[in-house]
C-alpha cells in the first residue's frame, strides 16, 4: 500500500481499541513457549517427532483464528460480548442499552426527556442510490470516513460506525433513531459513484423537530473526494457553532494520499474487513495486498 492515510489510521486504532495487537503479541509469545516446550519434551517421552510439527502447524492455523475472535468478541465481567470500539471522539452503542432503557424510562413511556447535546451526532449509512448494487461499498466507505474525519473535531461527540450501521435502510424516523441513539443532531445522505463522477446529497438534521441544519449537494471528480469529505465536516461544525482549531483546520485541507488507484481499493478492502467473517477478512487481505 502506498504512504500512510488517515483512514488507515483508523484502521489501526481500531485494530488497537479491539486487543488485536495485543492478542497477537500474547499469542505469539505462548506458542513460541508451547512450540519450545514440545520439541524439549516430546524426544524425551518418546513421541514421533511429527507430533512436534504438528504442534507447530496446529499453532499457525490458530493465529488468524485468534485475530477473528479479538475482532470480533472481548471477555468481560458479564462474559464473551461482541466488541465494542469507543475512539476518540467516537462512541459506541453497544454498552450503552441499558442506559438508554434507563433514560427511557426517566422520559416517560414513550421515552421522550430532555433534549440530547446538539454536538452529539450520528452519521447515518450514506445510501447508494447507483443502480449497481457493488457500489454499496463505496457508500458504506464514505460513511466511515465522514465519522473518522467529523470525529476530529474537538467539541463533537460522533457516533461509532458500529452503532450506526444497524440503521441502514431503516425506516425509523429521525426522531426514533435519536432517541435511541441520545443524539441532537443526524447527518444522513446518498451517493452516487459513476466512473471518475460522483454526485454526493448530505443533510443534517435536528433530531428532535426533524428541521434542516444544513444541506448541500456535491457534484464532483473522484479526484475531489477528500476536499468534499473536509467541507462535509466544515459545514458541521459551522451548522453546530464548534469553532476549528489551526490544527484541525489544517488537517482537514489536507489529502491523506494522492493515490486515488490505492484509495479505490482500500474501500472494498475496509467493507470486506467490517463483516469480521473469515470470508470477509480474506477478501479485504486481497484487496489491501493489491
Amino acid at each position: 500500500m502506498p504512504q500512510a492515510t488517515r483512514s488507515l489510521s483508523s484502521l489501526v486504532r481500531e485494530l488497537r481499541d479491539r486487543h488485536v495487537f495485543r492478542v497477537v503479541v500474547l499469542y505469539a509469545v505462548v506458542g513460541f513457549g508451547v512450540i519450545q516446550a514440545a520439541d524439549l519434551l516430546f524426544p524425551r517421552l518418546g513421541l514421533p517427532e511429527w507430533t512436534v510439527q504438528l504442534v507447530v502447524g496446529l499453532t499457525v492455523v490458530g493465529l488468524p483464528m485468534a485475530v477473528v475472535l479479538a475482532w470480533a468478541f472481548e471477555l468481560t465481567s458479564e462474559g464473551i460480548v461482541r466488541a465494542a470500539v469507543e475512539t476518540e471522539g467516537v462512541i459506541d452503542r453497544g454498552r450503552q442499552d441499558e442506559g438508554v432503557a434507563e433514560g427511557a424510562a426517566e422520559g416517560g413511556a414513550d421515552g421522550v426527556g430532555e433534549p440530547a447535546d446538539p454536538r452529539r451526532i450520528a452519521i447515518l449509512p450514506l445510501s447508494n442510490i447507483h443502480p449497481d448494487r457493488d457500489q454499496d461499498y463505496f457508500a458504506d466507505g464514505m460513511t466511515e470516513e465522514l465519522i473518522s474525519v467529523v470525529s476530529r473535531i474537538q467539541g463533537l461527540e460522533v457516533i461509532a460506525r458500529t452503532s450506526v450501521m444497524a440503521y441502514r435502510d431503516t425506516s425509523k424516523s429521525v426522531t426514533e433513531i435519536g432517541r435511541e441513539l441520545r443524539v441532537g443532531t443526524v447527518l444522513e445522505g446518498s451517493v452516487r459513484k459513476a466512473g471518475d463522477q460522483l454526485r454526493i446529497t448530505v443533510q443534517l438534521i435536528d433530531a428532535q423537530s426533524q428541521g434542516h441544519l444544513w444541506s448541500d449537494d456535491y457534484d464532483r471528480e473522484m479526484r475531489e473526494i477528500f476536499q468534499v469529505q473536509g467541507d462535509i465536516a466544515h459545514n458541521v461544525a459551522d451548522a453546530l457553532q464548534v469553532k476549528l482549531l489551526g490544527a484541525e483546520e489544517r488537517g482537514l485541507e489536507r489529502a491523506p494520499t494522492d493515490n486515488l488507484e490505492a484509495y479505490d481499493l482500500y474501500l472494498p478492502g475496509r467493507h470486506h474487513l467490517s463483516k469480521r467473517s473469515d470470508d470477509g477478512i480474506r477478501k479485504a487481505l486481497e484487496y489491501f495486498e493489491t
